[in-house]
């Protein structure tokens, strides 16, 4: 009797507490993740960690044929 009791307890009793803490465990997770990301940002641009590479220039091979550079014109 006393194992039944205790089963129904819990049948009954967890999924309402799950209910009512899962909301909050969500807010507070979130909040942790937002917190780490904030960090991170932080500390890269402190850290001034950004590389630039330099532009790349176009590779022509001699032996394909002239190349020729030109701009498309759009009409009216």
């Amino acid at each position: 009797m006393r194992f039944l009791l205790l089963l129904l307890l819990i049948i009954l009793v967890v999924p309402y507490l799950l209910r009512l803490l899962f909301p909050w465990l969500l807010r507070y997770m979130g909040k942790r993740i937002q917190r780490s990301f904030e960090e991170n940002n932080r500390t890269k641009a402190a850290g001034n960690t950004i590389k630039r590479t330099p532009p790349k220039r176009k590779k022509i091979d001699k032996n394909v044929g002239e190349y020729v550079e030109y701009e498309e014109i759009r009409d009216k």
